[in-house]
């Protein structure tokens, strides 16, 4: 685990959740660096930050309109990775549906647009989970 693989978790936390003022502390950094720890990628990780984007009542749609998007909070032990883990991959699964026919963009070094992240946004949005009682 480097501190560039931190800063790529928490880069996309801030982007997704759009906490873009939001800054690194070591409590952040703790918690991310010991999911590493526990064996988890980046993209692990960051495909669980999907999986909360995607998540209904994680995104404010509960009964105390609450939003539950804190880096802490997704990466705070493994039973809620795992969680959002499986929610962001049926929430990958759906889009890739969605975009089946069209061709997957070239990745570009230069980090994502605004209108990028707008469209992940929306998508992410578009197929928010409900939660099973």
């Amino acid at each position: 685990m480097t501190p560039e693989s931190v800063l790529a978790v928490f880069t996309h936390w801030q982007i997704i959740m759009d906490h873009k003022r939001a800054k690194m502390d070591m409590v952040r950094a703790r918690v991310i660096r010991e999911r590493m720890r526990d064996g988890y990628t980046v993209e692990d990780l960051c495909l669980a930050i999907d999986g909360c984007a995607a998540s209904a009542f994680h995104m404010g749609e509960n009964k105390d309109r609450t939003v539950y998007d804190s880096i802490t909070l997704i990466l705070r032990d493994a039973d809620h990775v795992d969680k959002f883990i499986k929610s962001g991959e049926v929430a990958h699964k759906l889009i890739a549906q969605r975009e089946q026919r069209r061709e997957v963009e070239q990745a570009v070094a230069a980090p994502p647009t605004q209108e990028q992240v707008e469209k992940v946004r929306d998508m992410l949005k578009s197929v928010r989970l409900r939660r099973v009682a």
